[in-house]
């Protein structure tokens, strides 16, 4: 777009366009970090190493968290959501 362009368009289609480019960097910067996981994780490492996965390698704004289980009572609470909807047995949980 022309400067005369950018000009004549709304605050609402200006701020859409502003939306999209962001959209699109963001995009890039994904594709980049995954390049760069995969060579991380491809890599030779030390015995012992645990490799991070993509998002706790790169972590960026808007990634979805890892909770993590903090207590006993916790952690019983899911497993019975797991066995009420039958996805678990064995002590295993069951993947479709």
């Amino acid at each position: 777009m022309s400067y005369i362009d950018y000009a004549r368009i709304s605050w609402a289609q200006f701020n859409l366009k502003c939306e999209g480019w962001s959209r699109k960097q963001m995009e890039s910067w994904r594709q980049t970090r995954a390049i760069a996981w995969h060579i991380y994780a491809t890599a030779p490492k030390k015995e012992g190493h645990e490799t991070l996965d993509m998002v706790e390698y790169m972590p960026f704004r808007g990634d979805p968290k890892k909770r993590k289980i903090s207590s006993d009572s916790e952690m019983n609470r899911i497993l019975s959501i797991y066995k009420k909807a039958g996805l678990f047995k064995d002590g295993k949980i069951i993947h479709n």
